[in-house]
């Protein structure tokens, strides 16, 4: 029988965090990502006391503090073709990463980039992107996991991912199954598959990313649970989904059990 734990992106500095922890608790949840890309990088004291109240009461919820997700965009570019953009980026990255290690995540989440992404420019900002994470890994313990990105991003094909993973002192990635437009998500799976410390979870259309519930779209999904097994991923299946994708923590709870029951029945 192969079974994942499951866990669900939550935004740190939303409103009905604590509620949505208790939630998450009652529905049967083990684990949860942190994210911090609503409100982007830290901003003053009282943004510093926010941050930091919620991380300590999801270390006292009982829920696995999976990932903390680092804030995206064009200023929060590790790979920006401007130096003092991209020096400015990581220093701000390593500041939420100084501030959550206390808190022993497993793992951080990075959009290697932000688009469009140029052809012509596209193997400059792969290097700068790879010198970047290097850099920051030498800052913390903890795993920094570039996500698999859609579009024009950097490290939207296996090939690439593979490419940058080679190049990398300690790859990791995080797996966002939404993201894959070129190819199959069960194909990328087993040629990464080593790197991959953890998941994001949700459907698309093969068009563009949707974060729709498992099964509204046309992701093979037994297929990607085989793949993940045939690598050996014993990481957390955590889902990122719209909100109006569900009413309630079971819905998603629901979802994760059908998905892994079809596939052990």
């Amino acid at each position: 029988m192969y079974k994942l734990l499951v866990g669900k992106s939550v935004g740190v500095r939303l409103d009905g965090f604590s509620q949505t922890l208790a939630d998450l608790k009652a529905a049967g949840f083990d684990a949860l990502d942190a994210d911090l890309c609503e409100g982007g990088f830290l901003e003053g004291e009282d943004d510093i006391a926010l941050v930091k109240s919620r991380l300590a009461e999801i270390s006292k919820s009982g829920l696995i503090l999976n990932g903390v997700h680092l804030p995206y965009g064009g200023t929060r570019n590790v790979a920006h073709l401007d130096d003092s953009m991209r020096e400015e980026a990581i220093r701000r990255h390593l500041e939420m990463i100084a501030l959550a290690d206390t808190y022993k995540p497993r793992a951080y989440i990075l959009h290697g980039s932000w688009e469009p992404v140029k052809d012509e420019e596209r193997a400059e900002g792969l290097r700068r992107m790879v010198e970047a994470v290097n850099y920051m890994q030498t800052k913390t313990q903890t795993p920094i996991a570039l996500e698999s990105l859609p579009r024009t991003c950097l490290l939207n094909t296996a090939a690439e991912m593979l490419d940058v993973a080679k190049k990398l002192n300690k790859p990791y990635f995080c797996l966002d199954v939404n993201h894959f437009l070129q190819e199959t998500t069960e194909s990328v799976i087993p040629k990464i598959g080593q790197w991959i410390v953890t998941t994001h979870i949700s459907d698309h259309d093969y068009i563009n990313e949707r974060h729709l519930m498992p099964g509204k779209g046309k992701i093979a999904w037994q297929k990607v649970i085989a793949a993940l097994e045939q690598v050996g991923y014993q990481g957390v299946w955590n889902y990122e989904l719209r909100a109006d994708e569900y009413a309630c923590m079971q819905d998603i709870k629901d979802n994760f059990d059908s998905l892994f029951g079809e596939y052990n029945g």
